[in-house]
């Protein structure tokens, strides 16, 4: 049985639409946040920065406001290094949103 949500789709500009429906946000901490790229597993995701100059791993911690809250677990501009947190600290991992990762750039440039 596959538990995990259904990864998100990246598009080559670091940014993409979420799975879940409703009013995007600019909260980093928000179930909708407007810069998600991709879900790793139902606890876990990635999410770009709001001055584009990282990726946060992000962590699913609780309920506010009746909407799952997220907190930053790490901050990584390369892609190697974002790949080393997630395999020390999101366990199982879809594998379709691993593959997302493997297109990301190797370095966050940052401000685009």
């Amino acid at each position: 049985m596959n538990h995990l949500p259904k990864p998100i789709s990246y598009n080559g500009t670091n940014r993409c639409s979420p799975s879940v429906p409703g009013t995007m946000n600019n909260r980093e901490e928000s179930e909708n946040d407007r810069a998600i790229i991709v879900r790793l597993n139902s606890n876990w995701r990635i999410i770009e920065c709001r001055d584009a100059i990282q990726w946060i791993l992000q962590r699913k911690a609780g309920m506010r406001h009746g909407e799952p809250r997220w907190d930053a677990r790490c901050y990584c501009r390369t892609r190697q290094g974002l790949m080393r947190r997630v395999r020390e600290l999101a366990g199982e991992c879809d594998s379709a949103g691993l593959a997302i990762i493997d297109l990301f750039p190797d370095f966050m440039e940052g401000g685009q």
